[in-house]
């Protein structure tokens, strides 16, 4: 079995409202996800064969669907299949139908009927809701048993050669419904049989209806530009983005599956404190754009890992002293290591100036920098510090 892991994403999200689809009345708030490379399984007459790429819809860092090529003998008495087939995982669901055929057996010597779970196919504009049908086994897009005539190769699944539809899927949030669509194109090209995920949606509001394929307002997650690490705490800046109104942050600590700690921000800059000292961190970041005046969160971004700072006891930074602090004119330095290099940042994290004192003590003039928080980055050849100080 040849195992592949997910892809990068680029997230999106829209509001999609009832007078944008006549089909069906839709409320509440879309996260939308297009993947790019687009996941792709497939097979070429490779016995026993299984291709598999693996979907995390929210985000969390934990699989919710695969998509499934296999070629095989299957059942005793048939002839060898492709299979292609939406596998959900855990307790998610997709939304299916019964296709039925009669298939030759040659164990037996005679025709048998043989039923399959197979994929609901949805175009755009249809509603997912509680209308279709959702189950947690394997949903066929499309099963061919490789016979000799018609007799003898019947075909199950919605999906024709070639064609690119929506599934239905229900995707499980905290124990609660979650109504999704997945976009599949089953193709045959040369020798090949290939299932492909293009891109898909979820409603972040249980038990909301939506419909497919509306994607009316775009709202990536900012991207990472710098990072400050302090001891016991860190600093994070990302690059602004330009419909966002406001910024999200959660975080925890990594490989520990605790709940997260969660930060609202107008500007893309977060100070995470009261942090295990040179702990790694685990943490994701989102926009929150205008929708006609309506705030709309474009989804989390993938996982993201930074580690604290040290906190050794008896360290340059415990003894490192600032003074006067608000600082006005000037600002003092004195440590007990040899400081090589200094460099003096704003809070957005730009780099203001830069020297090379030396020397244990030393001044900084302040007095043409505006009033607020800046930081400063020492290097002795003892440790890298950092630390924060306010101009008045």
């Amino acid at each position: 079995m040849s195992v592949k892991l997910t892809r990068n994403k680029k997230l999106m999200a829209y509001a999609a409202m009832a007078a944008a689809v006549p089909a069906g009345k839709v409320t509440g708030q879309v996260i939308y996800h297009d993947l790019d490379p687009d996941l792709i399984v497939e097979n070429s007459f490779c016995y026993g064969c299984t291709d598999v790429e693996y979907i995390d819809m929210d985000m969390d860092g934990s699989d919710d669907f695969a998509i499934v090529m296999f070629y095989d003998y299957g059942l005793s008495g048939y002839l060898p299949t492709h299979s292609a087939y939406l596998m959900p995982l855990g307790s998610n669901k997709v939304a299916y139908a019964i296709d039925s055929s009669t298939v030759w057996n040659y164990d037996l010597g005679g025709y048998v009927l043989m039923t399959e779970n197979v994929a609901q196919k949805l175009s755009f504009g249809d509603v997912v809701d509680t209308s279709y049908n959702f189950s947690t086994l394997n949903a066929v897009v499309r099963s061919y048993i490789e016979g000799y005539d018609e007799f003898t190769s019947p075909t199950f699944g919605q999906w024709a050669v070639n064609q690119t539809a929506y599934a239905g899927v229900q995707l499980m949030i905290d124990g609660e419904p979650h109504y999704g669509w997945i976009k599949l194109t089953h193709a045959h090209p040369g020798f090949d049989w290939q299932l492909s995920a293009l891109e898909y949606a979820y409603q972040a509001t249980a038990e909301t209806s939506l419909v497919v394929g509306e994607i009316p307002v775009s709202c990536d997650p900012p991207v990472l530009s710098s990072v400050i690490t302090l001891p016991g705490s860190m600093k994070l800046f990302f690059e602004p983005e330009a419909e966002a109104s406001q910024y999200k942050l959660r975080y925890r600590q990594a490989g520990v599956f605790e709940p997260w700690n969660k930060m609202n921000k107008p500007l893309p800059v977060f100070k995470l404190t009261g942090l295990e000292c040179a702990t790694t961190y685990e943490f994701q970041v989102g926009s929150v754009c205008l929708d006609d005046g309506t705030p709309v969160f474009g989804g989390w971004s993938e996982l993201a890992y930074e580690t604290s700072g040290d906190c050794r006891i008896g360290s340059v930074v415990d003894e490192l002293l600032l003074y006067p602090v608000p600082a006005g004119t000037d600002l003092h330095i004195e440590s007990p290591a040899v400081i090589s290099h200094l460099f003096l940042y704003a809070a957005d994290g730009r780099m203001i100036s830069s020297s090379a004192p030396d020397a244990n003590n030393c001044t900084l003039d302040v007095q043409m920098l505006q009033p607020g928080v800046y930081l400063l980055h020492l290097i002795t050849a003892e440790e890298v510090l950092w630390r924060e100080f306010t101009v008045e």
